[in-house]
């Protein structure tokens, strides 16, 4: 039998369970028990494809997966639906998209936020789309956030987007943007969004993480910044507008 391994999902579980002050001792049992459990199912797998070098070695060390059962295959795109319409925009105004699930501080949308308003409060006003459900919280509390900062006439939640219409979505903007922070698992996600911004032509402004890396090249197909540093974030915006 295969493992299709993309993420280290009960890192990832247990990681934003803390996040939200919800990791409880019965969460970190279930947790080592149910890790416990997939290193002896993964010890009889004839074949482990993941998406990158980084969770492979995930499941050499952690998983203890032969390294020779392991296959990386790169993330893809369907280049006849990604692909660049050809349509000049308008530079004014400046349109960034931010495609992806939101509602911890890790997946880095609030520095997003906290770094449009920076910009507006220098004279610098960028419009932004937001496409995504909130799967951690609230959704209140990122309108709220929106209107705390007074971004409620540049910033637009769409809320979930279909994905056969996500090209249609980064047709309208200039530039995608990812920030998510540098925490342990996600480090070894591959970051699909940001494949489908470069696809459609789009410069990346991307947190400087090692997922991030193995697609951003900074200042060449996009720009780098620090992650969890929504000043440098500003300061990337600016630069790229």
């Amino acid at each position: 039998w295969l493992v299709d391994f993309k993420i280290p999902p009960l890192e990832q579980d247990l990681e934003f369970a803390a996040m939200r002050g919800k990791r409880r001792e019965n969460s970190r049992r279930r947790y080592w028990f149910r890790k416990k459990l997939l290193r002896l199912f993964y010890r009889y797998c004839d074949l482990a494809v993941t998406l990158n070098d980084e969770t492979k070695r995930l499941l050499v060390e952690e998983y203890v997966i032969p390294e020779t059962k392991i296959h990386v295959l790169q993330m893809g795109v369907d280049l006849e639906r990604f692909a660049p319409s050809g349509r000049a925009l308008p530079w004014r105004p400046f349109r960034i998209v931010h495609v992806g699930s939101m509602g911890i501080p890790a997946l880095g949308l609030e520095d997003c936020l906290e770094a449009l308003a920076r910009l507006r409060s220098e004279g610098t006003v960028i419009q932004m789309l937001i496409a995504g459900r909130v799967t951690m919280g609230p959704e209140e509390s990122l309108r709220d956030t929106i209107e705390r900062l007074n971004l409620s006439d540049c910033v637009e939640w769409l809320g979930f987007v279909p994905h056969e219409r996500i090209p249609e979505l980064l047709d309208q903007a200039h530039a995608g943007v990812s920030a998510r922070h540098d925490i342990p698992s996600l480090r070894a996600s591959s970051p699909a969004k940001l494949v489908e911004y470069l696809a459609m032509g789009k410069p990346v402004i991307a947190s400087d993480t090692i997922a991030h890396r193995r697609l951003v090249r900074d200042e060449w197909n996009g720009l780098l910044f620090r992650a969890g540093d929504s000043v440098d974030l500003a300061n990337k915006l600016k630069q790229i507008s």
